[in-house]
Formats: structure tokens, sequence, C-alpha cells
């Protein structure tokens, strides 16, 4: 008879536990950052945040702000604090990447080389993107010139062999 109250205690035991477990997971701690865009891409509410390739959190919000040269996207998004990463260095930057060619837009949280100080929550990572570029116009033009030089340099008249000793 004491065997199955015995067995009725672990068994509620292990089910607080487990509970508790997840509830502190849904409710551990967040770290809400932001960044400033000009252009989000596909990036949409929920999209996944990554710290050194690493799922670390979601998008929470993106707000546009037409008016505001300086930040005309702002991106809010949440990190989960764990215990190997319990701060995000002040000198990290925000890329927007994707998965493959035609795979979901993420946010990226590249890591510097060497860490600054950390950054406070609710604070500004930095951002780094792309905005200036060559035109199509001048894009061909490069094109085309690469494309004679590498034609010069390895070409051969038809219709001749090699000198010998030249291979």
């Amino acid at each position: 008879m004491r065997l199955p109250k015995i067995m009725l205690v672990i068994v509620i035991g292990t089910a607080i536990c487990v509970l508790a477990v997840a509830v502190w997971k849904m409710t551990g701690p967040r770290f809400v950052l932001r960044s400033c865009f000009h252009n989000i891409q596909e990036l949409k509410r929920g999209a996944s945040v990554r710290v050194a390739g690493v799922e670390m959190g979601r998008v929470r919000s993106i707000h546009p702000k037409p008016g505001d040269q300086n930040c005309p996207v702002e991106v809010e998004f949440e990190l989960e604090l764990t215990k190997t990463f319990r701060d995000l260095p002040r000198n990290a930057a925000a890329v927007l990447a994707t998965d493959g060619v035609l795979g979901p837009t993420f946010l990226e949280i590249d890591l510097p080389k060497v860490a600054g100080p950390p950054i406070a929550d609710h604070g500004t990572v930095e951002t780094l993107e792309y905005t200036q570029g060559l035109n199509p116009e001048a894009a061909a033009k490069l094109k085309k010139a690469v494309n004679d030089v590498i034609d010069k340099a390895t070409a051969r008249p038809v219709g001749k062999s090699p000198a010998p000793g030249s291979r």
C-alpha cells in the first residue's frame, strides 16, 4: 500500500518540475533592442533573430517612419538571455540576411572580434546596410570591361597550336 503513495508523489513532483521549467522558459529573461534600417527587404514581424548564427529571439515589431532620415524603419526585437548569453556588446551590428536564395529574411546580429561594453536593455544596435551601389548601367559597363580583360588574357588565335613546352 505504501508503494503507490510514493509513486504518486514522484509523478506529481516530476509534473511540477516540468511545468516550472516550461513556465520559466516562456517567461524567462528577455532583452529588448531596436535597430534602424533604410530598407527591410522582406523582414516580417515574428522573423527569427540570430546571434552569430544561433537563433536567440524574434522580431517584435516593425515601425515605418517616413519622415525620419536617420531611422526610416525601426525594427524592435527581443533576445532570450541564457547562462552563456547574458549580454550583447555595444559594438555588435544588425544585418538582414536570408536562408538561401529564396528563404525567409531574418535579422542577424554579428558579434565583433573584440567585444566592447554591453548594450543596455532597450538600447539600439547599429546596422550594417548597403544603401549605395552601382546603377544597372554602370554595372553592365564594369562587367563588359572585366570580361574584355579576361578574354584578352586567355585568348589564342584559332588554328595555332601552343608553343612547345608551354603546357
